[in-house]
């Protein structure tokens, strides 16, 4: 019992700064570039569209290959300054080579996904900022596959381990109901000025359910840059790979658009979005 009271403890501890106030940070706050969500949200009453074009090729086992493009968009909302929303679709076209003559396409999302999630606690030193999501999905397994609909939840991280490096983590348990699967995210981002930023990421996707030949965990690797061309408008890139005995490489360009720039804004993501005093000096 003694044990259990002390690890009681140390867990009340972690999630006990229930701080309902945001950062006053003016720039936009977006999740891209790469997979990884930041604990913090866009800001109370605010629209924010984030849209991303990507290009998938992959190799197959008898040497041909599959070429995919893919447009996910997002819109997000937050009621206050702990709370958002948000609604999300992902399209995906792919072209299959049956043979060096002969090649089909098909159309399938990738998911559909509505949902929310709550901030926790605003991190500080070494207790990292906290939120918890759950989401309603509307998707298909694979192409010209039955339609499915599924709930997942997701646990979100975040650490400022030294000025302008900032690290995110992601655990997640996807498609709880009809094919489970389980999600993380590693990123860190770090601020080179006020308008350029970099990152480097780890996704990996695990199935509960038997793959067969192929394996069971999917892992992407991810690097890229972000601009902050405006308060208001983010551009970014990014590209990598994931090592699965089918490699698949990716590439994606996308755009943040806050769409109502009224009052103050919580800390973004990373540390692309971070207004440093080390860059605002007059």
């Amino acid at each position: 019992m003694k044990n259990l009271s002390v690890l009681y403890l140390l867990l009340i501890a972690s999630l006990s700064p229930l701080l309902s106030n945001a950062q006053s940070d003016d720039v936009i706050n977006s999740n891209r570039p790469g997979f990884s969500l930041s604990p913090y949200n866009v800001g109370k009453g605010i629209f924010q569209l984030e849209s991303g074009l990507s290009g998938y090729l992959s190799n197959t086992s008898d040497a041909t290959s599959n070429k995919s493009i893919g447009l996910d968009v997002t819109l997000r909302y937050a009621t206050n300054d702990v709370l958002e929303f948000f609604a999300n679709v992902t399209t995906q076209n792919k072209w299959v080579q049956v043979t060096p003559e002969n090649t089909s396409s098909d159309f399938m999302f990738t998911p559909l996904s509505i949902g929310a999630f709550y901030r926790l606690n605003e991190g500080e030193k070494f207790i990292p900022t906290v939120a918890v999501g759950a989401e309603l999905m509307y998707y298909q397994n694979s192409f010209n596959s039955d339609k499915n609909v599924d709930i997942g939840i997701d646990f979100r991280t975040q650490h400022d381990f030294a000025p302008r490096w900032v690290f995110i983590s992601n655990w997640a348990v996807k498609r709880i109901i009809f094919d489970t699967k389980l999600n993380y995210t590693l990123s860190v981002t770090n601020t080179i000025s006020q308008k350029w930023s970099w990152f480097v990421e780890n996704f990996g996707i695990y199935s509960l359910k038997d793959q067969g030949d192929n394996s069971n965990l999917d892992s992407y690797f991810s690097a890229g840059v972000a601009h902050l061309f405006s308060d208001d408008i983010q551009f970014d890139i990014f590209g990598g790979v994931n090592l699965n005995n089918k490699p698949t490489y990716y590439i994606s360009l996308g755009i943040s658009w806050r769409l109502d720039g009224r009052g103050k804004y919580n800390r973004p993501k990373g540390a692309e979005n971070v207004v440093d005093p080390y860059f605002n000096k007059e």
